[in-house]
């Protein structure tokens, strides 16, 4: 072979070798098309292609066959090329949700022409549509899932404002289909959500919406095990809970259930007791799971209360016998600055509201990691709980009081990780219990084996306010033809909800965070473009000022000489004028043209040298290359003859 090869010419080895090459890059890329179908190269900053563990696991046990019909129309991608990149991302991501679960998801990719079937049936599953002109014409982005019962769930709409959320929303939809039986939240109610005399009997409206979402069971205070058919518990204001219950839920939390906690420093909706002299005031407005927070490695301290100047509730109070406006530090809400970005239960949310929070801080030492999901500001304090429990509380005393700490108070969060019983074994029941069980000849049914520790990372939400669920802490309502409506002017509502729906999934969704979506401005441009804004705007604004001027000499001139039908009598003079302004109008609307094309120019030219560098110069750096290495590779062998003849 090497014989052969030797006694080749160079030209024809040349063109071998060329026909070589293009055999192996066809090869290769049959190869890879036919291969690695399924494998991706993710160099992102924040591995935004790259889908997580808990989906790929998600999708990988699937059990339920899912169709997913993705409406995307092409009207849309013209109309908006940028958006059409993000339709590409959402496209792909699809399909390799289709890919990995191995048959249990069948994709299909439709077009809702206007007028086509395929717009009808989007309009029949609800999805959003997006207003392309005048005409009424409408584009869809939408996506509709059905399992094989035709259980449905839909994103109407696909919007870059939730991006980052894009892998949540997906595993989630698909994990609702697969699991289509609402979830059943048990919720201990120790602050009376489903209505009270100070309600006149209503229920709260965060209770009523949860029903709209979920099973909602409550629990006795007594409770001796927490059923297995329930997925998690919502514990509000606890103050009476059995130690039977305070066990159940321990037991609960460390076999892997999850649990939503309200508690408060002091509840200003507490129930007041009753008495023959009528309604008074509780004596204890606190609440804590002190003993399980600790075994958690959270805790609360009730003896102080968050105050929060730079988001405090304006209220009117009397001052010196005066009506005065002023901030109420003890009653604030948070906005998007205090809401963890990156938690699906936060990142959509735009303002919480709070009544005399308490501070949430991880116990020194703790096995379990303290996440925040909603904290204060830098301009807020701790202050003594009793200012909060006066019955004619002092707004303005408290705010000249005021002193910002400079730190920022947790009042949301999560806590995941091992952890260990707060007990050692199973309360021992009461004696009157046994007694008046034993007079009814009953038996208690023997509990489950104690666990020690928990068999997987918990996962448990606490919030250091009760008062969050109450209806005047986040809506207003109002009389509209006789009927109440509710106006929400806060998302306490959306929050609650949103941690139920997250503890309520698998442990791959509530594994799930949102992925960092950051637009990336270009720096020299952005440079370029303040540098031609100072350059030209000065200029830009004398002639839109000498255009002004010029129009309204022209109107003075036109208006004072009318004839009685309406026509324009002008002098001579006055016709010579017109023209001249006229004429200036034009040039300095010419001008203006002009001023406008300057701002962008150094742009274009920013973007011309980008395209040389990238279209002419990077082949000719290759081609020189090349030709330096062919260069030095003939010089090698023109060394080696020379050797060989001496």
């Amino acid at each position: 072979m090497m014989e052969w090869l030797k006694k080749l010419d160079r030209k024809t080895l040349a063109v071998t070798g060329i026909v070589l090459a293009v055999v192996c890059f066809l090869s290769l890329n049959l190869f890879s098309s036919l291969s690695l179908t399924n494998s991706r190269l993710d160099l992102t900053e924040e591995r935004l292609f790259t889908l997580s563990k808990g989906t790929k696991h998600a999708l990988a046990n699937l059990k339920e066959p899912i169709k997913l019909r993705l409406y995307m129309s092409q009207s849309l991608k013209e109309a908006s090329p940028q958006f059409g990149l993000f339709m590409g991302r959402v496209q792909e991501l699809v399909q390799t949700y289709e890919r990995l679960a191995k048959g249990k998801i069948k994709l299909e990719i439709l077009n809702p022409e206007s007028f086509s079937p395929e717009e009808d049936r989007a309009v029949g599953f609800s999805l959003k549509g997006v207003p392309l002109d005048n005409a009424g014409t409408k584009a869809y982005f939408g996506l509709v899932g059905t399992n094989s019962t035709d259980d449905a769930d839909i994103i109407p709409l696909f919007t870059t404002q939730r991006e980052s959320f894009l892998e949540y929303d997906l595993t989630r939809l698909v994990y609702n289909l697969a699991n289509p039986e609402k979830s059943v939240i048990g919720y201990f109610d120790g602050i009376a959500l489903q209505g009270s005399r100070s309600t006149q009997f209503k229920a709260w409206q965060a209770l009523t919406y949860m029903k709209q979402f979920f099973t909602m069971k409550e629990l006795d205070d007594d409770i001796k095990t927490i059923p297995d058919n329930i997925k998690v518990v919502m514990i509000v204001h606890p103050q009476d809970l059995e130690e039977s219950a305070l066990y159940a839920i321990d037991q609960f939390v460390m076999r892997g259930g999850r649990a939503v906690v309200f508690i408060d420093p002091n509840t200003i909706n507490s129930q007041p007791q009753m008495t023959r002299r009528g309604p008074i005031p509780p004596k204890n407005t606190s609440s804590n799971l002190s003993k399980l927070m600790k075994a958690w490695g959270v805790e609360m301290d009730t003896a102080t209360v968050v105050g929060e100047r730079e988001t405090a509730t304006r209220v009117q109070v009397q001052s010196n016998g005066r009506n005065v406006v002023t901030e109420y530090v003890l009653w604030f809400g948070i906005n998007k600055k205090g809401l963890a970005p990156n938690e699906v239960v936060t990142g959509e949310l735009e303002e919480l509201r709070f009544l005399t929070a308490g501070a949430l801080k991880p116990i020194k030492g703790a096995t379990t990691t303290f996440t925040p999901l909603v904290q204060t500001s830098a301009d807020s304090m701790l202050i003594d709980v009793e200012k909060s429990k006066t019955q004619r509380p002092d707004p303005i005393g408290l705010l000249n009081d005021f002193k910002p700490s400079k730190d920022r108070y947790v009042l949301a969060a999560r806590v995941s990780g091992p952890a260990k019983s707060a007990y050692d074994g199973a309360p021992k029941p009461k004696k009157a219990d046994k007694a008046d069980k034993k007079a009814a000849g009953k038996k208690d049914k023997p509990l489950p084996p104690h666990i020690k520790a928990s068999k997987s990372p918990i996962n448990v939400v606490v919030v250091s306010d009760v008062d969050f669920l109450a209806d005047r802490t986040w809506l207003s309502a109002q009389n509209m033809l006789g009927q109440r409506i509710v106006v929400p002017f806060a998302n306490n509502a959306d929050f609650a909800i949103n941690l139920l729906e997250n503890l309520s999934g698998s442990q791959e969704l509530i594994s799930l965070r949102g992925r960092g979506i950051k637009e990336r401005s270009f720096k020299v441009v952005s440079q370029i473009e303040r540098a031609a804004e100072v350059k030209f705007r000065t200029t830009e604004q004398g002639l839109q000022k000498n255009l002004e001027e010029l129009q309204k000499k022209l109107a003075g001139i036109e208006g004072n000489r009318k004839d009685r039908s309406g026509n324009v009598i002008l002098t001579k003079q006055q016709q010579g004028l017109v023209k001249k302004f006229r004429s200036d109008m034009i040039s300095i609307r010419s001008q203006l043209r002009a001023v406008q094309h300057d701002l962008s120019k150094d742009i274009d030219a920013l973007e011309a040298r980008l395209k040389v560098l990238n279209i002419i110069t990077v082949p000719i750096l290759v081609a020189l290359f090349a030709i330096g290495l062919g260069l030095i590779r003939r010089r090698r062998l023109n060394q080696r003859a020379t050797a060989t003849r001496t």
